[in-house]
């Protein structure tokens, strides 16, 4: 007798066959969507937040633009993963791109009408983009073969590689176009950030079946057939924290990027005080940006071949490095440089690796709502870290906020001990 699946009553190997094929074809539409859609969330951290000094005439409008995308993130993050435990994956990353691609549009006609007002909401629709990014990626491990499930969520870590570094450079092609149509000057980059964003939301409209989530909940069902309740959104954070490896996950993916973004964001501020050229404080940046995605599929594969505590306990150490190194750099271009390659580098490590355990800790039914809260409390952190990283290296200096930094990696490494030999799932 052919043994059957139990959720579907359908053969196992035609049961695998269709994990596998639709997996692979939702691998290629978020591979896709992740590059063109990050092209237009990239250009909100360097265009957008020119438009708001344009606009206001000050510094802190700028300030004020960038923390309303970060704000625009964080409340996406549960906003979309609630979509996806009750309607699938499609329907929210559709509406989360085209929210982007709203916002950008918003933001070509701040730059007619001089609005900080608008400026300020066209950030914060454009920052859910960021959170579509993460969203895609824990989509890539919904039918994943655990052994494979952080290779293939990295890979789409990875694909937001070149948006990230092609955004931030769409200021110089869109004032082009601008000035083609007789528009301000930064319009244009926004004018693309919303055709690139509209691409996107179209990509995943229309190849994104079937939707992965609601498969693997069919193919997962119990033999029963009965549905499991869908958890509601109070009921987030005590999944987490009564799920070790999830509670792990968590804990160090908030502290990587409360450290990452604390020290990122006070490093132009830093070069540029200590006579450093806008050339040398973009070239900085770029190679922190290296650092966070370039190696996520090798992050990845580790991750599946050594397992994610590992990976993760390996980033600490690389966090403590970072840390080391942007102490003793001094206002060295080359040193913080280095430095700041070492925290992208950590941040990979550590979230990659989390993501990819996270995403194995819990079912598929609660899954969605877990991942967005995760995002949510990264984003979330992430605003109050840059905050307070200000405050810090107006006290003691740059080089001091960045070995206050490696506070950060106790709080992991002792989830990390109180969790060792803990299942790797529930």
């Amino acid at each position: 007798m052919t043994e059957t699946a139990p959720s579907t009553g359908t053969p196992v190997e035609a049961t695998d066959l269709r994990r596998r094929t639709t997996q692979r074809r939702t691998l290629r539409v978020l591979v896709v969507a992740q590059v063109v859609g990050a092209i237009g969330t990239a250009v909100g951290p360097s265009v957008g937040v020119v438009l708001g000094d344009t606009v206001a005439g000050s510094e802190a409008a700028s300030g004020l633009a960038r923390t309303a995308s970060t704000v625009g993130a964080a409340l996406a993050g549960i906003t979309l993963a609630t979509l996806s435990l009750k309607f699938g994956r499609r329907p929210a990353l559709v509406l989360g791109w085209t929210t982007a691609a709203v916002g950008a549009a918003l933001l070509t006609v701040a730059a007619f009408a001089s609005s900080l007002v608008l400026v300020i909401t066209g950030m914060a629709m454009l920052g859910v983009g960021t959170s579509v990014g993460v969203q895609s990626a824990y989509t890539a491990t919904d039918l994943a073969d655990p052994v494979r499930r952080g290779r293939q969520l990295s890979l789409v870590v990875w694909a937001g590689t070149v948006g990230s570094v092609l955004g931030p450079n769409m200021g110089a092609p869109g004032a082009a176009l601008a000035g083609a149509m007789g528009w301000p000057p930064l319009t244009g980059a926004f004018l693309i950030a919303t055709v690139v964003l509209v691409v996107a939301a179209v990509v995943v409209l229309t190849l994104l079946r079937p939707d992965p989530l609601r498969l693997a909940r069919e193919l997962d069902r119990p033999r029963s057939g009965d549905r499991p309740a869908l958890p509601r959104l109070r009921e987030a954070l005590p999944i987490i924290w009564r799920t070790p490896a999830a509670r792990t996950a968590y804990i160090s993916m908030i502290c990587a990027h409360i450290a990452m973004i604390g020290v990122m964001t006070m490093t132009p501020v830093h070069l540029h005080r200590h006579g450093h050229s806008l050339t040398v404080v973009g070239l900085t940046i770029s190679v922190h940006v290296a650092g966070m995605f370039a190696f996520a599929p090798l992050v990845g594969w580790c991750a599946d071949r050594f397992g994610s505590r590992p990976v993760i306990l390996t980033g600490q150490a690389l966090f403590a490095a970072a840390a080391v190194n942007g102490f003793m750099a001094g206002d060295s271009a080359g040193g913080v440089t280095g430095a700041l390659f070492l925290l992208g580098l950590a941040w990979s490590v550590v979230t990659v690796s989390g993501a990819s355990l996270l995403s194995g800790a819990v079912d598929p039914h609660v899954r969605p709502l877990v991942q967005g809260t995760t995002d949510t409390s990264m984003n979330a952190a992430a605003a109050i870290g840059a905050g307070a990283a200000g405050l810090i290296a107006a006290g003691i200096g740059f080089n001091a906020l960045a070995l206050v930094a490696v506070v950060l990696v106790v709080p992991p490494i002792v989830v990390l001990a109180a969790g060792r030999g803990a299942p790797a799932g529930r």
